[in-house]
């Protein structure tokens, strides 16, 4: 069933709404967009009280273009402009603009304003049309379809596979360089109550959730993400590196450097690594017998002088020894760090005072208070190690964005298509903020304070030009760090 225009007279005035017929469960149901009061029928030229006067067809959507000489009033609307002004014109310079623009035909309108309307508001997709229309966006992207059902059938093209593969091959080419790439990966869970099969109970170091878990590979060098792909919740990360590895082969993202957190050791992902002539840091799980080996073996040795060091305020004391591991010769990094491990050892001694005392018991484990264990092939700087394994923080601020600032939760899909398009929009809006954010970097400017002072500035939109309102100095100073002015009219 194809949508229609209908229209409708009342008394002397014709209206028309847009009517879109779709069966649910077997039932018609007709979603209707009311366009307002009838200008010029032939021409598609209508008036609303929300858009003022505007060009629409079913083909090519809103538009704002040869409609002057229809308009009899002298001013439209005021909306938002700074924010969309400053950050839509800054992102245009930089190399991702055209690969997003280009990610499906004739439809930038649509994934520009939605991208945007993430980073500004981070409200359900189901607002984006108010916020649009008090924006300057509206003028920006004039063809974004933004209803809810057009957003459902929006983000559906966008998850398409076909669409998501033709964009990471163009996207990846930006890190085609001849260094070695340094790869992080890491998941995070997304609870959710979505009733599709990657909806699932997990058990994540001791959280249960009922959710589907999100895998990221983030770029050491430029902590960008370079890929991501999920998965069911009850799937858990040691048995997901294998066809991680496997789609960047495929994608010709040649990672030969891998840091992993506790959660992706694993003889069988160790050797695989070696056998692909993969680098890697990785720290060791504590229930592992290997480490509980090597804690008792060097413990003593660790706590000397020579051995501290200091690593962004932290004290730890850390020594390096070649160890055999399935087979391979690796060097282990054994740490102790002192302030986790007192915190630890008070909280045991106080719980041993309650209760019976298994002496030798509390003995054992006072051994192992405050230690963990890095693990590599390579042999690196004991002071080096902690900053290298701990970049990988880095892909934390990466989820953090996608969660707190594009607001990727809660979840709010009702089928496995539209799920992929909600993720590749979120992998897109924080490719979009991390962009942006670096243009703030030492200043003491944040995106947030940046996004709310800018979005302060108005303009006034007339028959033939928009007049910008005047820019305070905290809004001017703001557009200096992304080396942009203010104009005074468009």
């Amino acid at each position: 069933m194809a949508k229609f225009i209908r229209y409708e007279k009342k008394g002397d005035i014709l209206y028309a709404s847009v009517y879109n017929p779709v069966r649910v469960d077997g039932n018609k149901i007709n979603y209707v967009e009311y366009l307002g009061k009838v200008i010029d029928q032939v021409n598609g030229i209508f008036k609303s009280k929300d858009r003022g006067v505007f060009k629409f067809s079913l083909e090519d959507g809103y538009s704002y273009d040869g409609i002057e000489c229809y308009s009899n009033e002298k001013e439209k609307f005021i909306l938002d402009f700074g924010d969309i002004f400053i950050f839509f014109n800054r992102f245009k310079d930089s190399k991702l603009y055209n690969i997003f623009k280009n990610i499906i035909y004739n439809r930038s309108d649509t994934l520009f304003s939605l991208i945007f309307y993430k980073i500004f508001q981070s409200e359900s997709n189901s607002y984006a049309k108010i916020w649009w229309e008090g924006s300057y966006a509206r003028k920006l992207f004039p063809n974004a379809s933004l209803n809810s059902q057009r957003i459902s059938e929006f983000l559906i093209e966008l998850g398409d596979e076909s669409n998501q593969r033709e964009f990471f091959n163009e996207y990846l080419k930006l890190f085609s360089d001849n260094d070695k790439k340094c790869g992080l990966i890491d998941s995070t869970g997304l609870p959710n109550t979505i009733d599709i099969p990657l909806t699932a109970l997990s058990n994540h170091m001791g959280n249960i959730e009922v959710e589907m878990r999100l895998i990221y590979i983030v770029d050491k060098k430029t902590k960008r993400p370079l890929f991501f792909r999920y998965i069911a919740g009850n799937i858990i990360d040691v048995t997901t590196l294998e066809t991680t590895m496997l789609e960047m082969k495929e994608l010709n993202l040649d990672i030969e450097f891998l840091l992993l957190d506790a959660g992706y050791f694993s003889e069988d992902n160790i050797k695989k690594m070696y056998d692909k002539g993969m680098d890697f840091i990785t720290r060791m799980p504590t229930n592992r017998k290997v480490y509980k080996e090597l804690i008792k073996k060097y413990r003593e040795k660790i706590e000397k002088i020579e051995n501290l060091v200091n690593f962004n305020g932290r004290l730890i004391y850390i020594i390096k020894e070649q160890i055999e591991l399935y087979g391979k010769v690796v060097y282990a990094y054994i740490c102790v760090d002192v302030q986790r491990k007192n915190e630890e050892m008070y909280k045991l001694l106080t719980n041993s005072l309650e209760g019976d005392k298994d002496c030798d018991k509390i003995e054992e484990e006072t051994i192992t208070k405050g230690t963990f264990v890095i693990v590599s092939p390579l042999n690196i700087e004991t002071k080096e190690i902690l900053s290298m394994y701990y970049s990988r923080q880095e892909i934390e601020r990466i989820f953090e964005i996608c969660k707190s600032l594009i607001n990727i939760l809660p979840l709010r899909c009702h089928s496995e298509a539209t799920l992929r398009g909600c993720l590749m929009l979120a992998f897109l809006a924080s490719l979009t903020y991390i962009e942006l954010n670096e243009y703030l970097k030492g200043s003491k400017v944040n995106m947030t304070y940046a996004i709310n002072m800018l979005r302060n500035l108005k303009c006034k939109v007339y028959e033939n030009s928009t007049i910008i309102l005047e820019p305070t100095k905290q809004m001017k100073d703001i557009a200096e760090l992304f080396k942009l002015e203010f104009p005074t009219s468009l």
